[in-house]
């Protein structure tokens, strides 16, 4: 298990990986209610309930599927959450 914190647009972005379970978890900001939209390779984005706006992103199967794909992962989470791209890669790869 690990975590990892990092500030962007003046909101925490989390980074944990359940390697026992092979789900990655982003998260931006404190936790909300949120609803997702399922994206195939099984993505999940998150989107809060009260406002609609992005709260995170949840990878099912994210080393067995993502793991070599890594650049496009993290360019699909970016575009999603309006972070940078390399930011979400660079957290990736330290909980990886």
């Amino acid at each position: 298990m690990a975590l990892n914190r990092m500030p962007e647009r003046g909101e925490p972005v989390e980074v944990h990986l359940d390697r026992d379970e092979d789900v990655l978890y982003i998260s931006l900001g404190s936790p909300v209610a949120s609803h997702v939209d399922e994206k195939p390779g099984g993505i999940l984005l998150r989107w809060a309930d009260a406002g609609n706006q992005p709260t995170g992103v949840t990878a099912l199967h994210f080393l067995g599927h993502w793991r070599d794909r890594l650049p496009e992962f993290s360019s699909l989470v970016a575009d999603h959450l309006n972070v940078s791209d390399k930011l979400i890669e660079a957290a990736v790869r330290r909980v990886m």
